[in-house]
């Protein structure tokens, strides 16, 4: 269930929006809706609240796909916005995926630029993981090895592999030269299978590759913004 609005300039249903008014009428010029009995002023202009219907907060969401040379399989390197200010961005390809947040775009001159973070795919196992060797014990959730590397960190995640495939077991919380702590129990039937350590996948993950990409923006300030353009640095993947 959407609420559409038609534009008479370009003689089209032209937005998409997320309330849903019992009732719409017009007086004057004003446009009025009802909702569970009270009357709502849209559009007040000497008292804007943005993207507030009903008392309720609602984002602005802009949905686009970049697919220039769509046949080709592309490496995405960056993300930049042309406007007044930055948005949150989910960005989306065919193999992988990831997220920017507002504060990590840098302005240049009149554009908001970042470099695109790593594929927050948990399945993607080609970002910075390592073998930690074989689990020797297990003690609630301390999780023993002839030697814990100094690579592995407190928030790393800890995967045992089950025949081929890696399973998650748990977030290394701590740890010392020969044994970890996770946050939460493990079995003691673990013990003899191959350990992986993960780092965050947001930010030591594999690079945002695919032959699309499908964009969300989305916005919640309390102001009027105005989206001129978004742009990528888009380079040829010869994996």
């Amino acid at each position: 269930m959407k609420t559409i609005a038609f534009r008479e300039k370009e003689n089209g249903w032209a937005t998409f929006f997320t309330y849903y008014p019992e009732m719409m009428f017009r007086v004057g010029n004003v446009f009025i809706t009802a909702k569970k009995g009270e009357i709502w002023e849209h559009n007040d202009k000497e008292n804007p609240v943005m993207n507030t219907f009903y008392g309720i907060r609602f984002p602005s969401k802009i949905v686009t796909v970049f697919n220039d040379a769509a046949n080709e399989d592309k490496i995405f390197k960056t993300f930049v916005i042309e406007g007044d200010s930055p948005w949150e961005v989910s960005l989306k390809t065919n193999l992988t995926d990831t997220t920017l947040k507002q504060e990590e775009f840098n302005k240049r001159e009149s554009r908001f630029f970042t470099h695109l973070r790593g594929n927050e795919n948990e399945d993607d196992f080609n970002g910075a993981v390592q073998g930690m060797g074989i689990v020797k014990s297990i003690d609630d959730n301390q999780v023993g090895f002839d030697l814990v590397s100094d690579s592995v960190n407190i928030g790393d995640k800890l995967y045992l592999m089950n025949g081929d495939a890696p399973e998650f077991i748990g977030v290394i919380i701590n740890k010392d030269n020969t044994s970890i702590i996770l946050d939460n129990s493990v079995s003691v039937d673990n013990i003899g299978k191959l350990a992986l350590s993960k780092k965050s996948s947001r930010i030591d993950g594999g690079e945002i590759r695919g032959y699309f990409a499908s964009v969300q923006l989305s916005n919640n300030e309390n102001k009027q913004v105005e989206l001129f353009a978004i742009n990528s640095n888009v380079v040829k993947s010869y994996v």
